[in-house]
């Protein structure tokens, strides 16, 4: 966390992260909804550029806790945290040890890639929760041999080792 916490209290932030601030706080305001959210009466009046989801779950936090500039630096180490919470659980379902999961953690966060993203608000901080997630999902389907809440026999999906 100390090598992108001293970025996180600068007060600017790259353009796309602040169109996506305003679409959340907008949203938290009433003005636009999940499916159609609203940047200003000129620019942008229904936005549907990018799937809404960050924008209806960071206009919760907006709600909750109010028109502030922390509120979108909160929301995107949130995500960096349930992000590295989530690669940690890869880990642990390819090795099966617990004792290495600050490795992937560091070779992740020394990316310079993840240090701008998660500083400039990027939809990408979202993104990795989903990716992650994903993965995660998919190793274990393959220890149970199972899809979501169904038995899956060999015979039915040949995709599944």
């Amino acid at each position: 966390m100390l090598m992108i916490c001293h970025s996180w209290f600068s007060d600017g932030m790259f353009m796309d992260g602040t169109i996506y601030a305003v679409l959340s706080r907008n949203m938290a305001n009433g003005t636009g909804t999940f499916w159609h959210p609203h940047f200003t009466d000129t620019f942008f009046p229904v936005f549907v550029e990018h799937p809404p989801l960050a924008f209806g779950i960071e206009g919760i936090l907006f709600r909750i806790f109010g028109d502030n500039r922390f509120v979108e630096r909160f929301y995107s180490l949130l995500t960096i945290f349930i992000t590295a919470i989530v690669i940690v659980y890869i880990w642990k379902a390819i090795l099966k040890k617990s004792s290495t999961g600050w490795l992937p953690l560091l070779f992740w966060i020394t990316m310079p890639t993840v240090n701008w993203i998660s500083v400039n608000h990027m939809l990408e901080n979202t993104l990795a929760i989903f990716i992650c997630l994903s993965v995660l999902f998919y190793l274990k389907s393959l220890d149970s041999r199972r899809m979501f809440s169904f038995s899956c026999p060999d015979q039915c999906c040949p995709w599944v080792f």
